[in-house]
């Protein structure tokens, strides 16, 4: 976010520690990005504490408007004021995902994006760390007890499931107000760990709404009666937002608390995944 020299006027960018014009201690100094950045500047920071490869790497693209190929951006159109969301698709034609005013709304488009492709090369090096061990284990010893190895890694996988499951089922008891689908005001909203989505019923989208729509005290009057589908609406665990938030969250060390839908504990040590495949995802869709 951008602010002014006490001593200077001249604007000056929170995460500046000191003024570059003259100097002096900026008294606005942001040491730590938020865990829900909200503006361009905090999402560049945030960026930065996760100590992730360069853009170039990456293909993600904080405050510019990149015109090549394969890219992720966001960046404020100062002709006209707005914020703009957009990926440059592997062909250099682009889709823009936002133009809008609301800075907030637009850089937690483009949070969620990143924060997919994070996961996405967290998985594929844990894949490969697997391969590679499993390539250097003993073939024969394998082959004699590979039938025992196979059902004890289903059984595994199965009681992991398990565990995640009975995690989350514990949450939302906890939590009788999260993860819930609502009806407002002739809308339709989930409140996923404490933020709002919309439903778009034009589409049959679900969008990053932010604050309640209504009175939280009187949230149980607003909860869906019966199932999303009864109100031809789609599975919102179906979505980014969602399985995001869930891997984040079985992950965890924590069961319980609102953090905003975004548990970046997995991240706080820096990118440690090694090198990021500046190839991979859907680069032919439009998000």
């Amino acid at each position: 976010m951008k602010t002014n020299c006490e001593f200077c006027g001249s604007v000056i960018n929170d995460h500046d520690e000191k003024c570059p014009s003259c100097g002096a201690t900026n008294a606005n100094y942001l040491k730590t990005a938020p865990k829900q950045p909200k503006t361009i500047e905090e999402l560049k920071l945030w960026y930065q504490e996760k100590k992730l490869p360069p853009e170039e790497v990456t293909r993600f693209f904080i405050g510019k408007d990149i015109k090549e190929a394969k890219a992720f951006g966001i960046y404020k159109d100062e002709e006209h004021g707005t914020f703009v969301v957009y990926k440059n698709k592997a062909d250099g034609t682009r889709a823009v995902r936002y133009d809008g005013a609301d800075e907030e709304y637009a850089v937690n488009e483009l949070f969620q994006k990143l924060r997919e492709r994070m996961n996405e090369e967290k998985a594929r090096h844990t894949r490969g760390a697997s391969t590679l061990a499993n390539k250097k284990s003993d073939f024969k010893k394998n082959l004699l007890i590979g039938g025992g190895i196979t059902l004890g890694i289903i059984g595994l996988a199965a009681g992991v499931a398990a565990v995640d499951e009975h995690k989350v089922k514990k949450y939302r008891e906890d939590h009788p107000m999260y993860n819930q689908y609502y009806e407002y005001d002739d809308g339709y909203y989930y409140n996923l760990d404490g933020d709002y989505y919309s439903y778009d019923e034009d589409n049959g989208e679900w969008y990053y709404f932010g604050g309640a729509p209504f009175d939280e005290d009187d949230y149980k009057d607003y909860k869906l009666d019966g199932n999303y589908a009864d109100y031809d609406l789609s599975d919102f665990e179906d979505t980014d937002y969602y399985t995001g938030w869930y891997s984040d969250f079985v992950n965890s060390d924590s069961d319980s608390g609102n953090d905003g839908g975004n548990n970046d504990d997995d991240w706080d040590s820096g990118w440690d995944g090694g090198d990021w495949d500046s190839g991979g995802g859907d680069w032919d869709s439009d998000w």
